[in-house]
């Protein structure tokens, strides 16, 4: 009998942030949309049995504020692992090159490959 293929999965704020990760990462894993930063008892259940289906959920918030706030809430209730993202590579400027939003959905493809492989190798995941 073949060994059973590991998988990964994603807990993120916004569509946005799915999408991009979908861009990135070839292949099929579920990601927990937030719909923002809260943490209501709906998505308690929704990261409960997403977390059942995976061998890893990683938190991979939005390096500001409210993704920090987003990511600690989960973190009091489910030990799993975030994906640091650097909030310099996160941030889009406006057309004088002043940063005007922060978010995973606006990181440079390649700063984002590089961390997810690091990240996920680090669990045995390859992409």
């Amino acid at each position: 009998m073949e060994d059973e293929m590991q998988r990964f999965g994603f807990i993120v704020e916004g569509r946005k942030d799915e999408v991009k990760l979908r861009s990135i990462i070839g292949g099929i894993f579920p990601i927990v949309v937030l719909g923002g930063n809260g943490f209501s008892k709906h998505m308690q259940e929704v990261v409960e049995s997403v977390k059942n289906i995976v061998d890893v959920l990683f938190i991979a918030t939005d390096p500001d504020d409210f993704g920090n706030m987003a990511a600690e809430k989960i973190k009091a209730q489910f030990n799993l692992p975030q994906i640091e993202l650097n909030k310099d590579k996160c941030m889009l400027y406006n057309h004088r090159g002043v940063p005007i939003k922060c978010g995973l959905e606006h990181a440079d493809d390649m700063y984002l490959l590089g961390l997810l492989e690091k990240n996920l190798g680090e669990y045995g995941f390859k992409i």
